[in-house]
């Protein structure tokens, strides 16, 4: 039901919304289909309609895969458009009623004081005495030659205290080579020692010493042993679907740092967007780093009318790399290949789009032209390109192209596909997005670089086994890719995407096409289980989690999808399963919201 509170007449007018489903147009009543993409719905009246001030306009939409479920399902970005110069109203979603669903409160975290020392992840080994070593004023780090960057991160790590001789804590670095890459150790008697066998592992033991310092006035005194159990631990951030400010990336870094992940994963491309430089194709950037009314990407995830996005240039891309390898955590881009290309090819149609291709699909968002050609030329001559920069601005021996969800239909009525499979001897199409990404390798290989992709990369069999898979559709996904030999990283939706909503309830924001998951659930999830062949162990990596951001637009709803329960991952990725204690966790983690609270970070509270 659409009502005109405004003081004027509308005719010829275009109704424009966000809805996640596929409308069949067969199936509206008082209101034609004018176009689908994705999830961009335009409507109008099936017949002149004339709206007058006050009138009300009733239609039915039946809309498959649409389930109304909680706040994030439904309508948003609502405006209409009319009149030859297309004007712009503006509509308002009326209050609307979703069916309760009743939902176990999540208990109170457990109040008691923690069993140790409020360290998260759990350190491999805690010893403690009766003794204590009261906090200072300040901090004074001896011995720090060659560990100025680390000395400065911890500085900046601390809640509380500053840098300063007079009444200080005082901090004494010492080298061990005999300590592995990021393995340390901390002594705490009448003064801290911390030993470390590289500037990676002094870097964690600051973090450990920094989150002690922030939670006490006064350190049991003891020893700190500790290396991590996945030498892999990520966090993939999707800036693609809404656009993060490089100042939030700097401070989802200093988080991932603080708790020792290792690994940021930065989302660039996808269907809605193009959001790195590419300086050898200005047009990527230009055309659809912005989408909106009237533009090449239209209005998507309820952005609305008015051009929303924006992108990085390659001196902030660079920026943030530094700013991450100063906490030695790398940081890996990610394009889109050859599925959820549909910028690339909005933005390049002269290069990516085969004009004479009949191929019919729909991809599982919607999309009717999202999918590279791997028979055209330009394909190539963009793949070289983009991955020409993108390895100049990522030192990371790492890029991620992708490769996931490419729909049943694609290339099946294109001549040049058709030959490409006889003339390379291929018998199914989807041997074709095996050859795409066999080229990639290969380019990146000799550009000194590993490929790495989703679990469909392997579909097509063309890979060789020294591409890494990511494995999300769900834990036996990561032991079938491993247990076939090669290299996984354990990132299952179900315990893994932290855009999963904590619950079923109506009023809880977040996605649940795979589940939904609180807090325990997320600290529980074990990558390794009894079906890994001893090789298969071996190839299991380590764990990532991921921030899809169709449904997260603003930094305070990145923070509560996010926190607490990355911090809960950190535990899973780091410390070993023998050392994991659930009370505890939650002790410690009380400790840590004062931190958050600190760092202006609007987590999901459980007091």
């Amino acid at each position: 039901m659409l009502t005109n509170l405004s003081q004027s007449s509308l005719t010829d007018w275009t109704l424009n919304l966000f809805l996640v489903g596929l409308l069949d147009p067969a199936k509206l009543d008082g209101v034609e289909l004018v176009r689908q993409d994705g999830s961009f719905i335009a409507l109008k009246p099936n017949m002149p309609t004339k709206l007058e001030p006050g009138q009300v306009f009733n239609f039915t939409l039946l809309v498959d895969k649409l389930a109304l479920k909680n706040i994030t399902d439904l309508p948003s970005g609502i405006y209409l458009s009319f009149g030859e110069k297309e004007q712009i109203i503006q509509v308002e979603f009326a209050p609307f009623i979703l069916p309760h669903v009743a939902v176990t409160p999540a208990p109170k975290l457990n109040q008691a004081p923690p069993n140790a020392l409020a360290i998260i992840p759990q350190p491999q080994q805690v010893e403690l005495n009766n003794d204590t070593l009261a906090i200072q004023q300040h901090v004074w780090i001896n011995n720090n030659q060659g560990l100025e960057v680390e000395s400065q991160v911890f500085l900046s790590q601390l809640s509380k205290l500053r840098l300063g001789k007079e009444k200080s804590t005082v901090i004494d670095c010492l080298w061990d080579d005999k300590l592995t890459l990021e393995a340390y150790q901390i002594a705490i008697k009448d003064k801290i020692v911390v030993s470390a066998g590289s500037k990676v592992g002094f870097g964690r033991a600051f973090a450990s010493l920094a989150q002690c310092l922030n939670a006490t006035s006064a350190l049991p005194q003891g020893f700190i042993k500790d290396q991590p159990r996945f030498a892999y631990r990520g966090f993939m951030l999707d800036c693609v679907r809404h656009f993060r400010s490089v100042e939030k990336i700097k401070q989802v870094i200093d988080l991932l740092a603080y708790y020792k992940f290792n690994t940021l994963h930065w989302h660039f491309t996808d269907d809605e967007a193009w959001r790195i430089e590419i300086k050898a194709f200005p047009q990527l950037t230009e055309t659809t780093a912005y989408r909106g009314h009237g533009l090449a990407i239209e209005s998507q995830f309820g952005s609305g009318s008015d051009p929303y996005g924006g992108f990085y240039s390659q001196e902030q891309a660079k920026e943030a790399v530094a700013y991450a390898a100063e906490r030695h955590i790398q940081v890996i881009p990610e394009i889109d290949i050859p599925g959820h290309s549909r910028a690339a090819m909005k933005a390049l149609p002269e290069l990516l789009v085969d004009p004479d291709d009949r191929s019919q699909y729909c991809s599982v968002q919607f999309y009717t032209d999202n999918v590279l050609n791997p028979a055209l030329p330009g394909t190539y001559h963009f793949i070289d390109q983009v991955i020409d920069e993108l390895c100049d601005i990522f030192p990371a021996p790492y890029l991620h192209v992708g490769a996931d969800e490419v729909p049943e239909g694609v290339w099946e009525h294109s001549a040049i596909c058709q030959k490409m499979l006889v003339d390379n001897g291929y018998q199914d199409l989807r041997e074709l997005q095996g050859h795409l990404l066999r080229y990639a390798q290969d380019k990146l290989r000799q550009k000194g670089k590993t490929l790495l992709g989703w679990e469909e990369a392997i579909h097509g069999d063309k890979l060789e086994q020294d591409a890494i898979i990511y494995a999300w559709r769900g834990v036996e996904s990561s032991i079938k890719a491993a247990n076939q030999g090669y290299q996984v990283i354990a990132t299952p939706a179900h315990f893994t995407y932290l855009d999963m909503a904590y619950n079923r309830s109506e009023v809880e924001p977040g996605t649940t096409w795979a589940t939904d998951f609180e807090l325990e659930e997320a600290y529980w999830y074990e990558p390794l289980n009894d079906n890994l062949s001893e090789t298969g162990k071996a190839n299991l990596l380590g764990v990532q989690y991921a921030l899809w951001s169709e449904f997260v637009r603003t930094d305070s709803q990145f923070d509560y999808m996010v926190f607490p329960r990355l911090i809960a991952g950190a535990e899973v990725a780091w410390s070993q399963p023998e050392h994991k204690d659930w009370q505890d966790f939650q002790a410690r983690l009380n400790v840590h919201f004062n931190y958050l609270d600190h760092l202006g970070i609007k987590y999901r509270h459980y007091k």
